[in-house]
């Protein structure tokens, strides 16, 4: 799967935002960033974060009709979140319009993921209720 393009807008109070890539590696979701002020003249080094999928709580994909296309995703603790920048334990990634459907496809692997891993999880709760109950 190819590389979906993001950025972040208003961040410090409005004065910079950040632009990157994303896609889904094994099972853990990679952003690769760079944040620029608003006259960029001024840029920061390329960042990666790596976010373990088994820390993402939810994702959507929003089509918006006169706006473009963004994928929010809202983690299980602000801990999972602290390396992305103005997150409050939701990520709103911006995504340009002609990269909308590439980015639907990514959000929906990465809900199937999720759903593997609660179907997992689910699994072994059955099986040590059982073990338990006998």
């Amino acid at each position: 799967m190819s590389a979906v393009p993001f950025s972040i807008k208003h961040l410090y109070a409005g004065l910079a935002e950040a632009e990157g890539l994303t896609w889904l590696e094994n099972d853990a979701l990679v952003l690769e960033y760079r944040v620029k002020d608003l006259t960029h003249c001024l840029c920061s080094s390329v960042r990666e974060v790596r976010l373990n999928l088994q820390e993402v709580d939810d994702v959507q994909f929003e089509n918006r009709l006169w706006r473009s296309p963004r994928i929010s995703l809202r983690m299980r603790s602000l801990y999972a979140a602290r390396r992305i920048p103005h997150s409050k334990g939701c990520v709103q990634l911006r995504i340009p319009k002609e990269a909308r459907s590439r980015a639907r496809s990514l959000a929906n692997r990465i809900t199937l993921t999720l759903s593997e891993y609660k179907l997992e999880w689910l699994e072994h709760e059955h099986r040590r209720l059982q073990r338990e109950g006998a």
